[in-house]
């Protein structure tokens, strides 16, 4: 496995439902909120303090809460930020301009993905619900200051492919021990060496676990992400970045595209691909980003994408633009109508 894994096992949030509430404000019609409510800091909060639907569905004040559980790796288990990734306008929070702008211990796309979607419908905040809280890098203890110096929640493991993601919290699924809308199926970067065919099928076996898992919805939203681009080439190996990102493109995303597309979870079934590769090396505009180079040619500056020293894992610019793209790809109508 390339990273060590490292749990922290603590009480997950619970869920009840109590009567139904009305639903939030128009979307757009508030700028973001104090994302510290966007990663539900406090682990063993009562979700119940705050009016639920019966049927699952959770507003407070107005708005409407999606909880968000994520089957992901290191990338996705670690998240530390000490500032805002965005501006109240949806801008870059460039931070000092310099060496800031791109610090290397800023990282993780779950906090620009619930802030972006803040900023995107003032009515709609992501609460990240899970077995253990986020980490830093290197599962060192969280240090992180924003949104806030409570960890989010979250069911990633570091090191783990599919099938050892699976022994471990294959459990919580079948028990449907959390409560949630939506979960990620992040996977791609420990299963690398896994052969396509293989790949393929326990990815599908992860998504209907996903699909069945939820203790509130009986068919949350599952999305599979087409990994964010890192650089995990031994120093010596000889590899091109031309070369590497053509086998990268096939590693990450065609093979995970194709796993949803074959994948028949009956009726109902809400299972949606999104690629948080392809962007970088067309690069893809988006608001916090306009005219930002990840890419010459299509050969990704993987400099630039990766931390110093641990290039198995993204930086700071580089995980706020994966967490946009994710945030923009979501459908908040659909989120906002989900029962």
């Amino acid at each position: 496995m390339k990273r060590a894994i490292g749990l922290v096992l603590v009480a997950a949030i619970s869920c009840k439902s109590t009567s139904s509430s009305t639903p939030g404000a128009d979307a757009g019609s508030g700028a973001v909120a104090d994302a510290g409510g966007s990663v539900g800091a406090d682990a063993g909060a009562d979700a119940g303090s705050a009016a639920a639907n019966t049927d699952g569905g959770l507003w407070e004040g107005g708005v409407r809460v999606i909880r968000v559980y994520v089957a992901g790796e290191s990338i996705e288990r670690r998240n530390r930020y000490v500032a805002p990734p965005f501006l109240a306008s949806g801008a870059l929070n460039a931070r000092d301009g310099g060496d800031e702008r791109n610090d290397n211990d800023e990282y993780g796309w779950m906090v620009p993905l619930a802030d972006r979607v803040a900023l995107r419908d003032g009515g709609v905040r992501i609460e990240f619900v899970g077995a253990a809280g986020w980490l830093d890098a290197d599962d060192n203890a969280y240090s992180g200051t924003y949104p806030s110096t409570d960890a989010g929640r979250t069911s990633a493991i570091s090191g783990t492919d599919i099938p050892s993601w699976l022994t471990q919290r294959e459990a919580e699924l079948t028990a449907r021990t959390h409560c949630y809308d939506v979960a990620f199926a992040a996977r791609g970067g420990n299963d690398y060496g896994e052969g396509d065919s293989a790949y393929k099928e326990n990815l599908k076996t992860l998504i209907a676990r996903l699909l069945a898992g939820s203790s509130c919805q009986a068919s949350p939203i599952v999305y599979v992400t087409g990994h964010i681009p890192d650089d995990n080439r031994a120093p010596d190996s000889g590899i091109s970045d031309s070369a590497y990102g053509t086998e990268q493109v096939s590693k990450l995303v065609t093979r995970v595209q194709a796993a949803v597309s074959e994948f028949d979870g009956g009726p109902g079934a809400r299972v949606r691909f999104v690629d948080m590769y392809t962007p970088f090396k067309n690069n893809q505009a988006t608001t916090a980003f306009s005219s930002e180079v990840w890419s010459t040619g299509g050969v990704l500056d993987y400099d630039k994408i990766v931390r110093t020293g641990d290039r198995m894992h993204v930086r700071r610019l580089s995980s706020i633009y994966g967490g946009e793209i994710v945030a923009d790809t979501l459908d908040l109508a659909e989120l906002r109508a989900l029962p």
